[in-house]
């Protein structure tokens, strides 16, 4: 039905006992998936063979070892035994509305993506996946959880090969989540917003990788993005699933990202209208720049930088 596929980070301390999680979660997913832990990092060949699941090993990486998402998605596609694929960020537990929304998702649309905003929890300890754990997890969700913003994306549904050949990103470095989005959009695929029915829970966890290298890395990142407009958020959806089915986007959101993104996805527009759209962006862009600087020195983080890593 689904291959899903992520890259762990190491399997040490906390962040050992997310992962093993969130990988038990997605193998409990029915109709059953494939998952592939790609990487080489400490315990994901070890944690693949315990769990039983495809471990695709050899990802490139670059000079500060942080694997490449082109290699990584490379690497899944070639494992994967179905064509329809999840990507997934490693401390993130799926439960089986995600399969649900697929299903749904499928039967109505022929060439579609799907994505939502996650949710945060805070856990620390293994769950008994012998118990009424999804049930136990809602409950927990509904007291302590958190919708987190939808500039971050965790998981991605779409068909295979879709994105031809990817840049060189560095997995969990901001914008190439933006990129893959913007692809999508960009070849006219179905993009929907499935948060009002699938709850993902990221398992909230420190963010110890963002060392010296981090600020170069996202550098890097934001450099292979042609420019802000196009870096594609979750609000970049034409479609949302709703109780009631998959609904075409027609809210003040598509107005304000159609400003935001007119560049990137109506380069053919007359000249006049581009130039229009580019000093709006631009007026935008300047106004959210010294919001970003007070905000900072206030202490504040902008939504924007507030990212999962990989």
């Amino acid at each position: 039905m689904l291959t899903i596929f992520s890259i762990p980070k190491p399997f040490h301390g906390n962040i050992a006992v997310i992962q093993r999680n969130a990988i038990q979660s997605w193998k409990l997913l029915r109709p059953e998936c494939q998952v592939v832990l790609v990487g080489d990092d400490y315990g994901t060949k070890e944690t693949a063979e315990e769990f039983g699941v495809c471990h695709a090993p050899n990802v490139a990486v670059n000079e500060f070892g942080t694997p490449r998402d082109a290699s990584v998605f490379q690497l899944a596609e070639a494992a994967a035994e179905h064509d329809l694929m999840c990507w997934v960020n490693a401390d993130v537990i799926l439960m089986s509305d995600v399969t649900r929304a697929v299903e749904q998702v499928k039967s109505s649309r022929n060439n579609f993506a799907m994505c939502g905003q996650r949710w945060n929890l805070t856990v620390t300890e293994p769950i008994n996946f012998d118990s009424s754990w999804e049930e136990e997890l809602r409950s927990l969700l509904a007291l302590r959880g958190q919708l987190y913003v939808a500039t971050g994306v965790d998981y991605l549904v779409f068909q295979r090969g879709v994105f031809g050949k990817i840049p060189s990103f560095n997995v969990g470095r901001r914008a190439y989540d933006n990129w893959l989005l913007f692809t999508l959009r960009d070849k006219g695929v179905d993009l929907v917003d499935a948060t009002q029915v699938v709850k993902p829970v990221h398992q909230d966890h420190d963010y110890a990788y963002r060392d010296i290298n981090y600020p170069a890395e996202v550098a890097h990142n934001v450099g292979l993005i042609k420019s802000r407009s196009h870096r594609f958020v979750i609000k970049d959806r034409t479609h949302v699933l709703t109780p009631e089915g998959v609904k075409r986007t027609r809210d003040l959101w598509r107005i304000w990202r159609f400003v935001r993104t007119v560049e990137a996805l109506h380069p053919s527009l007359p000249a006049p209208l581009l130039w229009l759209a580019k000093v709006m962006n631009s007026t935008i862009d300047f106004g959210r720049s010294k919001v970003e600087f007070v905000s900072r020195h206030l202490g504040i983080i902008p939504p924007h930088e507030r990212t999962t890593g990989k």
